[in-house]
């Protein structure tokens, strides 16, 4: 329990913490201490419950320790072990690291390495993971089994469920995460040794270099996600507000000519368009049609994906000139326009302004529920169905309800977005939510998508000093200069 650095002790540390979240009073729906403050309302000195290491000593013992956060004593021990270690360790450490550098800015820890960009190498657990088979799924629970150091069956979920840092329950939990990092790290980096060491695999994955580039990507990731963009609040909500009025012109539009394009029933009316087009086309669109239209992308069900490539390809098999095939056009030329302004409000101007759409709330009615007059059997013999008044949701009005956990950060005319970011290709199944990446392997963001901003939303960028200068980069070739690059072709 909160022990000190023995003397003479240096040597990797793994570390992870355990934030608000995890208490049963928790109020945390954010992952970033600016935003866990600002809009879940949470102080920074409750943002941590508690911090748990994992170390060797000099007889390679493995040992954990428990560091209860409301301790000061604790608290300064614990800067102690990470000033000490040689490389940090960890499982997502961006987020570990960026709460205890946030501690630090606060006032309420002591100066770490941490606090020095690039201080100290970082080894984090999905990268080790990620080079050692870049397919797998990268979460702890799944890693500690596949790697045979544990399993979690029998422990509580670390969401809102214990009732503080003196917690028996959570001290076994949060160690067990040390510990399990820790030892998965160990076992990755072994197993890389003896898969890559040999031909024909042989690679540079286990040099000083590597570790290094990784290191300093995990920093970079740090650094970008702690500055955020800055945005002109005023000249968003203009463009939020004049692609909304020119979405509802393209959706009175689509709706005279047959396409619903929002709202109860879009879903179904534009896979009729689309399979009406395709249709078409294949009767008009000449000796090529077949062909092309077999190159179509189908969903899991078989249907007809209706996003842009798609669209595309059926738009140009479409004479313009047949009365037939010129309404089909439209109506995808429309659904095409739809969806572009569509973009733009519900994943950048809506979440930044008002916040995630979260679901419709619905006013309840009473409603008379049943059959009335019919028996059914029971146990006890015929009794009357249950009919009853019962209070059922009223559709015909209701309120939408946004989370505000990703909307910009300030009170004044300009405001911050603190994206999430993600260094590392998404794997085999994608499913676990720290994996956010493509698998094109270049970083993508998130919450908002700061590389793909659309111009009109990339225009309401601002920069927050005064005088400032924005840069910006070209990416919409970043993966072919890339190959060109590694390739040598000029």
């Amino acid at each position: 329990l909160a022990p000190e650095v023995p003397t003479g002790w240096s040597g990797p540390l793994c570390f992870d913490l355990e934030p608000e979240g995890c208490l049963l009073s928790g109020r945390q729906l954010a992952f970033h201490p600016v935003k866990l403050a600002e809009k879940d309302g949470v102080p920074y000195s409750e943002h941590i419950v508690c911090a748990t290491t994992a170390w060797r000593d000099t007889d390679g013992l493995l040992h954990v320790a428990y560091f209860p956060w409301n301790s000061p004593d604790a608290r300064s021990r614990f800067v102690g072990w990470l000033d000490a270690a040689t490389e940090v360790w960890g499982q997502n450490l961006p987020f570990d690291v960026k709460m205890i550098r946030a501690q630090s800015r606060e006032k309420l820890l002591p100066p770490t390495r941490l606090c020095t960009p690039f201080g100290v190498r970082l080894r984090d657990l999905l990268a080790e993971s990620f080079l050692y088979d870049d397919l797998q799924e990268r979460g702890l629970k799944y890693l500690s089994w596949a790697t045979r150091v544990t399993s979690y069956g029998s422990e509580r979920k670390a969401y809102r469920v214990y009732r503080g840092s003196d917690d028996p329950e959570l001290v076994k939990y949060a160690v067990k995460d040390a510990w399990a990092t820790y030892r998965c790290i160990e076992i990755f980096r072994a197993w890389q040794a003896e898969k890559f060491q040999v031909h024909p695999v042989a690679s540079s994955k286990l040099s000083d270099t590597a570790a290094s580039w990784y290191s300093d990507q995990t920093w970079a990731c740090i650094l970008m996600e702690e500055s955020g963009a800055c945005f002109n609040k005023g000249a968003l909500q203009d463009v939020d507000a004049r692609v909304t009025t020119d979405l509802a012109r393209v959706a009175s539009e689509a709706l005279s000519v047959g396409l619903v394009v929002s709202g109860p029933g879009s879903d179904t009316s534009k896979r009729d368009v689309m399979r009406g087009a395709v249709a078409c086309a294949m009767q008009v669109g000449g000796s090529d049609a077949p062909g092309k239209l077999e190159s179509l992308e189908l969903t899991k069900a078989g249907d007809y994906c209706i996003h842009a490539d798609n669209r595309n390809i059926v738009l140009g098999l479409l004479p313009l000139d047949n009365p037939e095939s010129a309404l089909h056009a439209k109506r995808l030329s429309l659904l095409a326009e739809a969806s572009s302004l569509s973009k733009v409000v519900d994943s950048y101007t809506g979440p930044l302004l008002r916040g995630k759409y979260v679901e419709t709330r619905y006013p309840t009615k009473l409603r008379w529920v049943g059959t009335p007059g019919r028996l059914k059997k029971n146990g006890r013999g015929l009794t009357k169905s249950t009919v009853r008044w019962k209070r059922v949701p009223d559709k015909r009005s209701g309120t939408d309800i946004y989370s505000p956990t990703h909307t910009l950060v300030g009170s004044g005319d300009y405001g911050i977005a603190y994206p999430s970011i993600y260094t590392l290709p998404r794997s085999g199944d994608g499913g676990h939510d720290l994996d956010g990446g493509v698998r094109q392997f270049r970083w993508s963001m998130k919450q908002p998508a700061l590389q793909t901003l659309p111009e009109v939303v990339w225009d309401c960028l601002s920069t927050r000093y005064d005088p400032g200068v924005l840069f910006k980069s070209d990416l919409a070739q970043v993966e072919w200069r890339g190959a060109a690059f590694l390739s040598g072709d000029s």
